[in-house]
């Protein structure tokens, strides 16, 4: 076809780096390797005159035969003279979608703050899954004070025999049990502790798949340490001042009593209640290992 119209456009060829621009043949630098020995007079002269205008055309179906790649067929699109450059470019922005050109969007900041504010609250996770070891910790601190003072229910009963004062008494066993309540509760805050670090090495490394980050790490404070002795303590002066007043409701005389039936039904009461306990405190850990699991899966 003739060099003309519509075939004589320079721009037809995609502006190529080492290429578009280029005054000579000779002067090409295409990052491929080349003869330019067999480049010709009249190339030459084709080039000065017409640049990049293609010398023959063939279908864009035999074009995509030849030369399609997976990263596209088309290395521009062109449109008539006469029309509105606006039109083009709303057409294309309706029609384009990043998602198009394997290029996706994503608000960092918003699912960032998302992924914050729907976190898990292990604080209260643990602390629902321990409250049946809180509380069979609270029954058995019941249980074993009640069992000193019925061992004990002989020596009580010739307090009271003897005259001294049922106030008296019961401060006195009051006071023996809470200067036993304050051992445990400094030795419960550094339990506590050893367990907090414990349980995190195990967060952050063979429980990974709960939290799924390795950068959870133990914070203490002095009022956290002191806040949780003090309620341990309040809790267990409530659970004796309990028994107490269980305890000094029975008679004298009944106190007194130390008999083979009395030893045997406390001996029964005991084996209950500490297989109660005990049935109840297997419970709490067999559940807490069961949510691990299911959380960890």
């Amino acid at each position: 076809m003739a060099v003309k119209g519509f075939a004589a456009d320079p721009t037809l060829m995609p502006a190529f780096e080492g290429l578009a621009g280029v005054e000579t043949c000779s002067s090409w630098n295409a990052g491929i390797p080349m003869e330019f020995s067999k480049i010709r007079d009249k190339d030459e002269a084709w080039w000065a005159r017409h640049k990049g205008t293609p010398k023959a055309f063939i279908s864009y179906d035999k074009a995509v035969e030849i030369w399609g790649k997976e990263f596209g067929n088309s290395t521009s699109i062109r449109f008539d003279a006469g029309t509105n450059p606006d039109s083009i470019r709303r057409a294309i922005l309706t029609r384009l979608q990043p998602g198009n050109t394997g290029m996706n969007i994503v608000d960092v900041r918003n699912d960032s703050r998302w992924s914050a504010s729907n976190a898990v609250d292990f604080a209260g996770l643990f602390l629902a899954l321990s409250f049946f070891l809180i509380l069979a910790a609270f029954m058995l601190t019941g249980l074993l004070f009640s069992m000193m003072i019925t061992q004990r229910a002989h020596e009580q009963g010739s307090y009271r025999a003897l005259g001294i004062p049922t106030t008296t008494i019961r401060r006195l066993l009051f006071m023996e049990g809470m200067m036993n309540a304050l051992a445990a509760s400094i030795a419960g805050v550094l339990a506590g502790i050893g367990a907090s670090y414990l349980l995190l090495y195990f967060l952050n490394s063979i429980w990974f798949d709960i939290v799924r980050t390795s950068s959870i790490a133990v914070f203490l404070t002095p009022g956290s340490l002191i806040s949780g002795a003090i309620s341990n303590l309040i809790v267990a002066a409530a659970v004796i001042a309990l028994v107490l007043h269980h305890q000094f409701k029975k008679e004298i005389s009944r106190l007194q009593q130390v008999t083979t039936m009395l030893d045997q039904r406390f001996s029964d009461i005991t084996r209950k209640r500490l297989a109660l306990t005990a049935g109840l405190t297997g419970f709490s850990f067999l559940i807490i290992l069961i949510s691990s699991s299911a959380i960890a899966s």
